[in-house]
């Protein structure tokens, strides 16, 4: 892209260059015989030339098109028209566990208030923290390797139980760590994380991400975000800040999904209102995110005992991403038989992680693909009535949320680029309410300093943007993108590339509106690459003699295949 603003610009430049030598030739010649109307009419001219010069290369910059269009919304692909054929969420792949609980401190819970972060390319830290005997315990582990293993350092920073041989940082709760990449931002300052709760909210921060300045806090003015982990972060796309997190929405109380145990009536409990609020900021500073905007409620008739919690939210490409975790409410009937502890709370059930995006900027989102399909899922469990919890093999049978970050790293040796994306989710076997009443005095006896319950963090693995795809309907179908210039490069050739998974029974062929360019002589491409260049017969896969021209890109799509992306970029 900065190839192309650098090449536009200087034809702007040349192009006004010329215009001038041009009207001073004319007026050197004229200047004897000009009459003033003459000489005014010039001017006018002039200025108009250069105004309808400006707005073309203008336009043209905006067309341009040298990012990566990546298929979460018809928008973000950069598409017109997507005839018979849907996008769809691609689910990502289970990998190893990064975090469980193995020290006797940790075996309470390990919390949903997570954060992963990428320091550098041998610099890897999950943040988590613990609900256990002692309290609450902010913790860290690191990694050489974005795969892992991870290892929980000593660090002795803070004394638990009378030894500081442990990983904790702080005997608080440090919500979405973040490596600040603000331009302006100081060393003292580089980590940041999010302390306290709605309107006590603040803002902390650290040299190191080991050691921090709990105590000078930033208020920010979180007054509308409840209780549920918020998402801080800085977009380097926007360059600005980012804050999203849970927000109740009154406006959009699901009265039908009110679990009432057996002896309350119709209507006790606690109504479906949880939705998801936004709100940006230049800068952190007091009461910088004061003004809340709620961009993702649970609206779908499909879903009448759900709605939504937390929202990991972060910059993909051309989008704003986020993971919220949908709250499906039980009914006292579902599990029948609500034990004592829950009689009363009208608030439980379970958890699982959905996929939205946002192709303008964060004003509003959507669920990919139109409608809630579950992204990450619980693990397959049984319910146990009286312990009231699940059990079995899976860890996050009860509930699963999604932790703040993503790593792109590069799984192929032989490449340059990164290919891989790692998220990572929180699981636990408890259910919404079951986290609450686990810890009610009595019901469960923590002083063998051992719990059977499951949990920890997990690693789930996609390819490189692989989030969601294209798929064509069983006769076949085609994607006709919005006009595009075709871009110039300092080096090599403009190519056309697609991120496809395909096989040799299906079919992607790639078309320009322009001579040479045509479906019918489109070379085939039927395999599963990350980048694969579009080529047609006796040109190859060179574009670069349709430099500066705008073109419309068809794609035709048949057989069982995904379309992840397409991109033009210099070979």
């Amino acid at each position: 892209y900065l190839n192309v603003v650098v090449v536009v610009g200087l034809q702007f430049v040349v192009a006004i260059v010329l215009i001038n030598i041009y009207f001073c030739i004319c007026a050197s010649l004229q200047f004897l015989l000009c009459p003033f109307q003459f000489c005014l009419s010039l001017s006018i001219m002039k200025t108009k030339i250069l105004f309808f010069v400006a707005v073309y290369y203008l336009l043209a910059v905006g067309e341009t098109q040298l990012g990566t269009r990546v298929a979460l919304t018809q928008k973000s692909l950069g598409a017109n028209n997507i005839n018979n054929a849907v996008i769809v969420p691609v689910f990502p792949t289970a990998m190893n566990m990064a975090i469980e609980p193995t020290e006797w401190f940790e075996q309470g819970y390990i919390h949903f208030y997570s954060s992963v972060v990428t320091v550098n390319s041998t610099d890897y830290r999950i943040y988590y923290f613990t609900k256990g005997a002692l309290g609450y315990l902010s913790h860290v582990a690191t990694a050489t390797s974005p795969t892992g293993p991870w290892t929980k350092p000593i660090l002795r920073l803070v004394t638990v139980n009378g030894s500081s041989d442990n990983n904790v940082i702080a005997t608080t709760v440090l919500v979405s760590v973040f490596v600040d990449t603000h331009p302006n931002v100081t060393k003292e300052t580089k980590f940041k994380a999010i302390v306290g709760n709605g309107a006590v909210a603040g803002v902390v921060t650290s040299s190191d991400g080991f050691n921090w300045n709990i105590s000078n806090r930033v208020s920010v003015g979180w007054d509308h975000i409840a209780d549920t982990q918020p998402i801080l972060f800085y977009d380097e796309v926007r360059k600005r800040y980012v804050a999203s997190g849970r927000i109740d929405n009154p406006a959009v109380p699901n009265h039908t999904c009110i679990a009432s145990p057996e002896g309350l009536s119709p209507g006790d409990g606690a109504a479906s209102t949880r939705s998801v609020g936004i709100s940006f900021s230049n800068e952190i500073s007091e009461r910088s995110f004061s003004n809340v905007t709620c961009v993702l409620t649970q609206l779908d008739p499909d879903y009448p005992c759900q709605d939504l919690y937390t929202s990991m939210t972060v910059r993909y490409e051309n989008t704003l991403l986020m993971f919220p975790s949908a709250y499906n409410h039980w009914r006292h009937t579902d599990p029948p038989h609500a034990p004592p502890q829950s009689r009363g709370k009208g608030n439980d059930g379970v958890l699982d992680i959905r996929l939205a995006v946002s192709d303008d900027d964060g004003d509003h989102f959507s669920f990919v693909g139109g409608r809630q399909h579950v992204f990450i899922t619980r693990g397959k469990s049984n319910f146990s009535i009286s312990a009231w919890r699940f059990y079995g093999d899976a860890f996050n049978g009860g509930h699963v949320f999604m932790t703040r970050g993503l790593i792109y790293y590069n799984n192929n040796t032989a490449g340059n680029e990164w290919d891989t994306i790692l998220a990572f989710h929180q699981g636990s076997q408890l259910t919404h309410g079951g986290v609450d009443y686990w810890w009610t005095p009595g019901y469960h006896n923590l002083t063998n300093k051992q719990t059977t319950v499951r949990t920890g963090i997990q690693m789930v693995r996609m390819r490189r943007d692989g989030l969601a795809c294209v798929k064509p309907e069983s006769t076949g179908g085609d994607i006709v993108t919005t006009p595009v210039t075709i871009p110039s490069c300092a080096q090599g050739n403009v190519v056309l590339m697609v991120n496809v998974n395909a096989t040799t029974t299906s079919t992607l062929h790639v078309a320009l509106n322009e001579t040479g360019y045509e479906l019918s002589n489109s070379n085939t491409i039927n395999q599963n690459k990350i980048r694969i260049a579009a080529s047609w017969g006796d040109n190859g896969s060179n574009i670069s003699p349709l430099t500066g021209k705008v073109v419309t890109i068809t794609f035709a799509l048949k057989g069982s295949l995904c379309l992840f992306a397409w991109e033009l970029r210099c070979e």
